[in-house]
């Protein structure tokens, strides 16, 4: 195998390895905040995921669609990176004006992969945001609220996957690695 294949296998590996853990991370905290803070049942949280994976699928279908273009179109939400002022109106892959090669070469592959691994838990978030807004009636204020107390709860775990997934277990009885783990998002 050549190097740039093994290169580009090694930044599909490290984009899906980031996006599964974003999953763990956002979900997790975003079922305790819905059962904590607006008293979603289990049930009602798991359909919530459900509409997330229509939600995925649906901007899968069209490489002209950016989840966060998406979300700013309907709800007026910008997602941006907190260590970057980077808005993703900046970078090509995310900005579905802006209409990419037919073919591209090995690096620049490699170089997009790196780009979209920064951002997946942006628009991992944009994707449930989507959901809640388009099939569960959340408005911007509300939608807000949930950003700041899904944050909440991931400082409180310093970010740590295995304690959100402890604390998401305990207290809304989801796994959400059970739930998660065999999807693809990548």
């Amino acid at each position: 195998m050549k190097q740039s294949d093994r290169a580009m296998k090694k930044a599909d590996a490290e984009m899906h390895n980031e996006c599964r853990r974003q999953v763990m991370l956002i979900y997790g905290a975003a079922a305790v905040a819905l059962k904590n803070k607006y008293r979603f049942s289990q049930q009602k949280i798991l359909d919530v995921f459900d509409s997330t994976d229509a939600v995925w699928h649906e901007v899968g279908e069209d490489n002209r669609t950016s989840m966060l273009s998406l979300l700013e179109d309907e709800t007026g939400i910008e997602m941006t990176l907190t260590d970057s002022s980077t808005s993703w109106h900046d970078v090509n892959y995310l900005n579905n004006e802006v209409s990419m090669p037919e073919t591209i070469t090995k690096a620049q592959y490699i170089f997009m992969r790196k780009r979209q691994t920064k951002w997946m838990g942006a628009m991992i978030q944009a994707c449930l945001y989507l959901a809640l807004y388009r099939e569960y009636g959340f408005g911007v204020v509300k939608l807000r609220n949930l950003m700041n107390e899904i944050g909440r709860i991931r400082a409180e775990v310093n970010d740590k996957e295995n304690r959100v997934i402890v604390t998401c277990r305990s207290v809304t009885g989801i796994n959400v690695v059970d739930r998660f783990n065999n999807k693809k998002y990548a």
